[in-house]
């Protein structure tokens, strides 16, 4: 029997929830439930008291200092949905700064299998990157808890679609509106080595904009996939994956490994319950509807052609069963002419091609000529998606605005390849052995061009700011240095800590960098000054007065002391040349000038 559904609970799962919770490792894939909504429009869910016991614990929480727990949206079998404030967001001035957080639930956090359920689900969707799938921002633990921070969608998912057209379903154009971002966010995800393996209405978010979200890749599966070396491999077996039954093909449901078959089959069902209003099988799982000899009736709001591409993908047997959703996106789309208007079309080609033909040649030719460069064009077009990375960024530049969306569409296609093409190009600069330090303006270069490409990448995102944190503590630890160098007097132009080569450093780092010496090392090289004057000591001089001048001439008193310490060296070194001149019994020329200041400054 149907369970009840509200905005906020799955399709599946028959069993109480105490039972399907009561231990992850003998968790059923009959029971399989999370299919949670994330909507800003639901307020009420079928949780039980305990539920809501835990949420009234848990809620105005901050998680990982940053994200407020504000209210439950949404319980599944394994995990509950809160609505989050991002304060961080909220402190930046964005208008909407809501995120949906995903708990895993107390009962399950000493089970390792759940908890890395969750984490997969958020690794497998961060690698993702399309429009049609859910965004992933963060995930991690804060001290018991397991969390994963995803996009706030504010919509119903296609159950309630699907019950607010009974008993009809959806006109056609309107259903493939919906089925057409599927399709194409299956695609993606297959051509990246991810299959969803518990794809369902429950699982599937349209937004008040018309667009929608796959969610919940919590028991995706990765496949190999030699085009795509950079697809890891980390759905390892686990007791707590699971699938829901009455979407699931009968190779899933013998215990076979999932695999792109089956979310080509859940995607069929899909279709037909927002075709019709029911599902293929009256809710029954395919094994079950093959034994009763159930017989599918076509929805009325598809084409008999149409229905023949669709009815395939849900055959029974594996060998009679369409397993190409490209073929299948083909198929549904298509657009064909009645027999009768076609004949009528091409007999006017032909006669009026031939009439033209026969009394304008030459602009037959003409347009010979521009369906050859059209054709070219195409052609062109086409080549963009079997460009090598190298070759594509040389020419991206000089690409004309034709080639707007296929240049878009290959920076989609690649972006995994493409983003840890940037992070080699950074983890180059931060190995270089030609300077001293890294190049933080060639790093910046570097992801500034990346991030004209993706400017949502969660990974750059994250690399810049890791980068950037590099360049503080570096600068940080050049300032220290050179603060601890003039603190203990070391105006010298050598040694280990050079201060002319450490603010070189700073400098090299940071073009702008403004260095402002401690209060301690101020008193340091006045004290050591005075000294110096009071001496008369012209080799300490010669060493304080450029690190005066360098560090410590930045009021009218320090430039007054520096001034008086430069002519008092040099009354020193020209006294010392007149009496060495004396002793060689020559007629020297006696410094008066350097005499008064010498005099002066006794």
């Amino acid at each position: 029997m149907e369970k009840k559904e509200t905005k906020a609970t799955s399709s599946v799962g028959s069993n109480a929830e105490a039972n399907q919770i009561s231990k992850v490792n003998h968790i059923s894939k009959n029971c399989s439930d999370e299919s949670t909504q994330i909507q800003s429009s639901t307020s009420t869910h079928d949780a039980s008291p305990a539920v809501h016991a835990s949420a009234s614990q848990i809620v105005g929480r901050i998680i990982n200092g940053r994200y407020e727990l504000l209210d439950l949206i949404g319980h599944g079998g394994m995990s509950d949905v809160y609505r989050a404030r991002d304060l961080v967001l909220e402190e930046m001035g964005e208008k909407t700064p809501y995120v949906a957080i995903k708990l895993l639930q107390p009962s399950l956090h000493e089970y390792a299998d759940a908890t890395s359920l969750l984490i997969r689900e958020a690794r497998k969707t961060q690698r993702l990157s399309h429009d049609n799938i859910i965004r992933v921002f963060d995930y991690g633990f804060d001290e018991e808890l397991c969390y994963l921070v995803m996009e706030w969608l504010d919509g119903q998912t296609l159950d309630n679609v699907i019950k607010s057209h009974r008993p009809n379903g959806l006109p056609y154009q309107q259903a493939m509106a919906i089925l057409s971002q599927i399709l194409s966010a299956l695609i993606y995800a297959h051509k990246h080595g991810v299959i969803h393996a518990d794809l369902k209405p429950g699982n599937i978010m349209l937004s008040r904009d018309g667009s929608i979200k796959i969610f919940d890749f919590g028991v995706s599966h990765s496949v190999s996939n030699s085009a795509n070396p950079t697809c890891n491999n980390d759905s390892a077996p686990s007791d707590v994956s699971g699938y829901t039954p009455i979407y699931a093909t009968p190779e899933l449901l013998k215990g076979q490994a999932p695999s792109s078959d089956d979310d080509v089959f859940a995607f069929c069902c899909i279709a037909y319950e927002l075709l019709s209003s029911r599902h293929p099988f009256g809710r029954k799982t395919i094994e079950q509807a093959n034994r009763e000899q159930w017989v599918i009736s076509k929805p009325k709001h598809i084409s008999r052609l149409k229905w023949r591409a669709l009815r395939s993908g849900l055959e029974y047997t594996k060998s009679d069963r369409e397993c190409s959703l490209n073929a299948l996106q083909t198929e549904l789309t298509k657009r064909r002419l009645p027999k009768s208007l076609a004949v009528l079309v091409m007999g006017a080609v032909f006669i009026g091609g031939g009439y033209v033909y026969s009394v304008q040649q030459k602009t037959i030719d003409a347009l010979q000529t521009k369906v050859n460069q059209q054709a070219e064009h195409l052609s062109s077009l086409v080549n963009i998606f079997d460009m090598p990375a190298d070759t594509f960024f040389a020419s991206y530049s000089t690409m004309s605005e034709a080639f707007t969306m296929p240049k878009q569409a290959w920076l989609r296609q690649n972006q995994t390849a493409v983003v840890e093409h940037y992070e080699r190009l950074v983890d180059q600069q931060l190995r270089s052995r030609e300077s001293r330090y890294p190049n933080y303006y060639a790093i910046e270069k570097i992801l500034t061009e990346a991030k004209q490409f993706y400017p949502d990448s969660h990974m750059l995102n994250t690399l810049t700011n890791t980068i950037n944190q590099s360049l503080l503590r570096t600068l940080e630890s050049l300032k220290n240095k050179l603060n601890q160098a003039l603190e203990q007097g070391e105006f010298q132009s050598q040694g280990v800590n050079n201060i002319y080569q450490l603010l070189d450093d700073l400098k090299t780092l940071r073009h702008d960098y403004v260095f402002t010496p401690s209060l301690l090392a101020q008193q340091t090289f006045e004290q050591q000054l005075d000294k110096a004057l009071l001496e008369r000591n012209a080799d300490s001089l010669a060493d304080l007065i450029p690190a005066g001048e360098t560090f410590f001439n930045h009021s009218e008193h320090q430039q007054s002391s520096l001034a008086g310490a430069l002519a008092l060296k040099q009354a020193i070194l020209d006294l010392s040349d007149y009496k060495s001149n004396v002793s060689r019994e020559s007629s020297p020329y006696f410094p008066i000038t350097q005499l008064i200041w010498f005099i002066a400054l006794n």
